[in-house]
């Protein structure tokens, strides 16, 4: 694989593919990749192999085009056109390279009206509205969407919407410090009396809304326990609880380095690190570890310069296959699970043109009631109800498992086993079968088996600590991070053991966890002997990372300003002349000792004037700019350049009429992915499926009687 990208997207990528086996060769102009001045690549572009190529030399492109011509995978993040200009774009490599999978990440979609602009995370952020709702490039920003903006024709009073509440949950121990509670999710008519016992106060009545605060005795309740002893107390209950913590110190926690969520690594500049680990195991191969530590510039010029010489370029091949419509035509998926973590990875299976059976239980999943949180995760697929308690149930899970290709679930460990669909079962029906388990914690140590949700993987990998800001409480993203980060990274997983089974012939069990998906988006911290390094920390006001990196306040909305380097410093300046005679800013160094000063400027010039007259006055200058829209989450259904490129599905939904939702998060030139249909009703297909399974009618209708199943009639 090489890696020709700079940034954090295709850094983290490429490690992925890495730590599981991937030769990656990082291709760095000279000098090395500019990203590498943020400690963070300590972890990010670690088990690579680096080369110095200089792009703009045309002797060295053509060593680029040999070297790729070696490799199954080139990834890229140049602005589009820069490939094109330079000769090394997909449609002039494929002809002598028609095996290659070319990879662009790109800060938006071709062919939409902001291509251009600048592809910056903050700027993508600001642009798709993301910061009115707390705060991939853009269509990784339409995947945190899934449970939030969605358009229904007929939206009835019942539909559920999480609330925008910062602090559901949050509360602050007696000590000062914090913890983020979910006693009152989880589980129907689950048993509540210890968590009255503990906190010391008569019962409260839960909200429907799992995620709503309940201030007032529990709050005070809470203030009057230290926080290990809450914690040790909810633990030994079963009650679902994590620790408010940064991530540094999610990076130290021994259970986490024990379950091989975090690792070890000698690194060749700071000694013995901990870092963040392989965010899934395959249990079927050997385990999975990061293969070298950061590598310096340039340290594999010369062997692979002369790997190019002798390696047989692969790419240069064609190979002879079957014709596929979509990428995972003819594989089909068994999703077993409830809430997001577990049903989000297979809808994304099922966008790239797998089948997907969901299979619930006659009381539906347990996020159903939470409307749109469940609608984000489970269009496309085909409803089947089933009673897994009972023989019946069990016997159409078993009918199921032995067709598909990948069962996959979030249930605490041990209850598949007690359903009859736990792995050694599901291996005997379907020796080749794929078995992904989604859980909070892992399955292996001493917390294999707690509660757990999204909001307790973001307490306790760092995310609400950073939220908050400096000298803030903690504040909770209401994306579900941790529950999509899980759910992404099981889909990989799942599509790893897939080409594991292609070479092999082999099934294998997989799993992830909420925990690694929420140290993943903390990937770049790491501890090494000294302590851990410095991460940059969101100012009080929560508008961004320093004067150069945020949102400042127009004078009729907000723009985000992203002055990354010296060129941009210099438009800022041509933008604002006073700044470029000012003694407090003339080099990067006095600016950082300045920048309360250099905010305080900033914000008193853009104060003065609309947000439209800012940013058209800044990207005149060529400093990266956008205006933060709080409309986009709304108007970007109907915007055109979105709908023809794909990025909204547009489907008839038997309760809401016309219903849209994001659509394509990847784009493929041959295998175009296949949003299969709106999110089902309950029981929706049940006829349908039993019926393709063998079923007679009468034993449908006997297995319905019976409460087994139902559908619609």
């Amino acid at each position: 694989m090489v890696d020709a990208t700079s940034g954090i997207a295709g850094a983290m990528a490429t490690m992925v593919l890495s730590d599981h086996g991937a030769d990656v060769m990082k291709v760095e102009p000279p000098g090395g990749d500019p990203m590498r001045a943020y400690p963070g690549t300590v972890v990010w572009h670690r088990g690579k192999r680096s080369v110095v190529i200089d792009l703009d030399a045309a002797s060295d492109r053509e060593t680029f085009v040999d070297l790729v011509g070696t490799a199954d995978v080139l990834v890229e993040s140049f602005p589009p056109g820069t490939m094109d200009r330079w000769g090394l774009d997909y449609a002039s490599l494929r002809g002598d390279l028609p095996s290659l999978i070319y990879t662009s990440l790109t800060g938006y979609v071709r062919g939409t009206d902001a291509q251009e602009r600048p592809a910056i995370d903050l700027l993508v952020q600001a642009r798709s509205g993301q910061q009115f709702e707390q705060t991939s490039l853009f269509q990784g920003v339409l995947a945190f969407t899934t449970q939030l903006w969605q358009d229904m024709e007929h939206e009835s009073p019942e539909v559920f919407s999480l609330n925008r509440d910062p602090q559901p949950g949050i509360f602050q121990c007696a000590d000062g410090l914090w913890v983020h509670s979910m006693h009152g999710a989880g589980g129907r008519g689950k048993d509540r009396s210890a968590l009255w016992g503990i906190l010391g106060i008569d019962p409260v009545e839960p909200s429907r809304d799992p995620t709503a605060d309940q201030s007032g005795p529990i709050s005070d309740a809470f203030r009057r326990l230290p926080r290990q002893v809450l914690l040790e107390r909810f633990w030994a209950n079963d009650l679902p609880v994590a620790p408010v913590r940064p991530a540094s110190e999610a990076v130290d926690d021994p259970l986490l380095l024990a379950d091989g969520w975090i690792v070890q690594i000698e690194d060749e500049v700071h000694g013995p690190t901990r870092q963040v680990g392989p965010t899934f195991h395959l249990r079927g191969i050997e385990p999975s570890v990061p293969q070298a530590p950061q590598p310096a510039v340039g340290r594999h010029n010369a062997e692979i310069l002369d790997e190019i010489t002798r390696q047989e370029p692969r790419a240069r091949r064609a190979r002879a296959g079957k014709p596929l419509a979509h990428a995972l035509e003819g594989v089909s998926v068994l999703d077993l699970g409830n809430f997001l973590a577990g049903p989000f990875g297979p809808m994304l299976l099922g966008d790239l043109g797998a089948t997907v059976y969901k299979l619930e239980s006659p009381e539906g999943d347990q996020m159903r009631f939470i409307t749109k949180p469940f609608n984000g995760c489970q269009r496309g697929k085909l409803d089947v109800v089933a009673d897994l308690k009972t023989p019946g149930g069990r016997e159409i899970a078993h009918r199921l498992i032995r067709e598909v290709d990948v069962v996959h679930h979030n249930m605490r460990p041990g209850v598949a086993e007690r359903l009859g669909v736990g792995y050694e079962t599901a291996k005997a029906l379907n020796p080749r079968l794929i078995y992904c388990h989604t859980g909070m914690w892992g399955i292996d140590g001493t917390r294999a088996t707690w509660p757990g949700f999204d909001q307790l993987g973001q307490s306790s990998c760092g995310l609400e600590h950073e939220l908050g800001g400096e000298g803030n409480p903690p504040v909770w993203y209401r994306f579900g991070m941790c529950d999509q980060a899980c759910a992404c990274q099981s889909a990989v997983a799942v599509l790893l053991a897939l080409y594991w089974r292609e070479k092999t012939g082999q099934g294998q069990f997989v799993d992830t966890s909420i925990v690694s998906g929420g140290m993943f988006y903390s990937s770049d911290q790491w501890n090494g002997p000294d302590g851990p390094f410095a991460r940059p920390q969101v100012d009080s006001g929560q508008t961004g990372f320093g004067p150069l990196y945020r949102l400042y306040e127009t004078s009729d909305g907000w723009i985000a300003l992203a002055c990354l380097g010296g060129s941009h410093w210099g438009s800022l300046c041509k933008a604002l002349p006073e700044l470029s005679g000012d003694e407090r800013f003339a080099s990067a160094e006095v600016r950082t000792r300045n920048a309360g000063a250099l905010g305080d400027t900033l914000e008193r010039w853009l104060r003065t004037l609309p947000s439209r007259a800012a940013f058209d006055l800044l990207d005149e200058h060529g400093v990266p700019v956008e205006i933060a829209d709080d409309m986009a989450p709304t108007t970007w259904f109907d915007a055109p350049d979105l709908v023809t490129a794909g990025l909204v599905a547009d489907y008839e939904h038997a309760e809401y009429g016309r219903f849209r939702q994001f659509g394509h998060l990847v784009h493929f030139s041959a295998t175009p992915g296949r949003i299969g249909g709106p999110p089902p009703l309950l029981g929706e297909h049940s006829r349908e499926v039993l019926s393709r399974l063998g079923y007679s009618e009468p034993e449908m209708e006997d297995l319905r009687r019976l409460g087994v199943t139902l559908w619609l009639e």
